[in-house]
């Protein structure tokens, strides 16, 4: 085990694109670390120039004491599991989960030992023998996961190995991936856009943007606590609901909405014309505590332990990428923003109903507008 340091990494293509600008983030030892974000973002082109298969523009990265910015991949002592398994279809299991082994020139019996404890571990001992295409999806991943472990790297790197997965299989794989860390302690980096993959599998979580990191925290602060719009939105399911607020004395308007602030708030945000306003879908309930709105029911999901309801939002939506107002942003609703609130499934509701929804207070997060970063309260 070792920790991995980023000092001001940087990766530009040469036809300009910055895809990675000056990252600093330190991977703790043995720590299971999660970079997610939207596709383009950056992460697996990070996640590639740790392991060297990327040349770094700008900045240092380092794996324990060793500094391996420019070392080449074999000599940085990790194991990389890719999202299309990367298995060879002509070998065994056996042989595909010692090939690393045996180009480093382990002895023969140690390689074997150390291939079915592996095995044993993943539960493949009685497919050791067969071939990549007479496996399952969960099967080869497990398979391209062991051949990683088999190696006993300093560090593991893992690029959405799950996401050729169904979702049932996602699930189980999820489970065996954080016992697997349990056991073995290694330091590892895992990439998904998946934020459910990232908030479950995360011990730390590191979300990125267009090239730039935004958050680096622990999954359930990054989802009560998170450090601007972008991070409010990204993580959570469905997405927080954001507008923007005009301020008033000792209130919010946005649409046709007014919420009333604490001396908190209104200290926070003193001096500003405007503000966002972020509402997570369980901030709303029913005969609820807290100020209440009048809303038309646009469309309702039943999920069975949950409904959702959706309503329009009489104000512009925001555009997250830019943290502003968007004036051409597409909506669902007469151009305005559709929030989105989750009640409970006994809560029993169809569109075109009219409902009092209630706002607990201390579930109101505050951004400003021209940023995006969050106003503490």
């Amino acid at each position: 085990m070792a920790p991995i340091v980023l000092n001001g990494v940087t990766k530009v293509f040469p036809d300009g694109t910055a895809a990675v600008q000056g990252i600093d983030l330190t991977v703790n030892s043995g720590e299971f670390m999660v970079l997610v974000g939207p596709s383009g973002c950056g992460k697996s082109t990070l996640l590639r120039m740790i392991a060297g298969l990327e040349e770094t523009t700008s900045g240092q990265i380092l794996i324990g004491d060793r500094d391996v910015t420019r070392a080449a991949p074999r000599d940085r002592d990790v194991a990389m599991v890719f999202q299309n398994y990367a298995l060879y279809p002509h070998m065994s299991v056996r042989d595909n989960l010692g090939f690393a082994l045996k180009v480093g020139h382990t002895p023969k019996a140690e390689r074997r030992e150390r291939v079915e404890q592996v095995a044993e571990m993943l539960g493949l001992t009685e497919y050791l023998e067969r071939k990549p295409g007479q496996l399952s999806g969960g099967q080869r991943q497990r398979v391209a996961m062991g051949r990683a472990i088999v190696r006993e790297p300093t560090a593991y790197l893992m690029d959405e190995p799950l996401s050729n997965l169904d979702a049932k299989l996602r699930v189980s794989m999820r489970a065996e991936l954080t016992n697997l860390h349990k056991r073995l302690g290694v330091t590892t980096v895992y990439v998904t856009h998946d934020q459910v993959e990232a908030m479950t599998l995360g011990q730390r979580v590191a979300v990125l943007e267009n090239g730039t990191l935004q958050q680096v925290a622990h999954p359930q602060e990054l989802y009560r606590w998170p450090a601007n719009v972008f991070v409010a939105t990204f993580i959570g399911s469905p997405s927080m609901n954001v507008a923007v607020a005009s301020v008033g004395d000792s209130s919010l308007e946005f649409g046709q909405f007014t919420l009333p602030m604490s001396e908190l708030q209104r200290a926070a945000v003193d001096g500003r014309g405007s503000v966002i306003v972020g509402l997570r879908p369980e901030a709303f309930s029913i005969d609820g505590v807290g100020p209440s709105f009048d809303i038309e029911v646009a469309a309702v999901e039943n999920l069975g332990t949950e409904s959702h309801i959706f309503f329009g939002v009489n104000a512009p939506p925001v555009s997250v990428a830019a943290h502003r107002v968007a004036e051409d942003a597409p909506s669902i609703v007469d151009a305005n923003s559709v929030f989105v609130a989750r009640l409970r499934p006994d809560d029993l509701v169809t569109p075109g109903e009219r409902l009092t929804l209630s706002v607990d207070p201390r579930k109101i997060h505050l951004f400003d507008a021209d940023t995006g970063d969050a106003i503490a309260t």
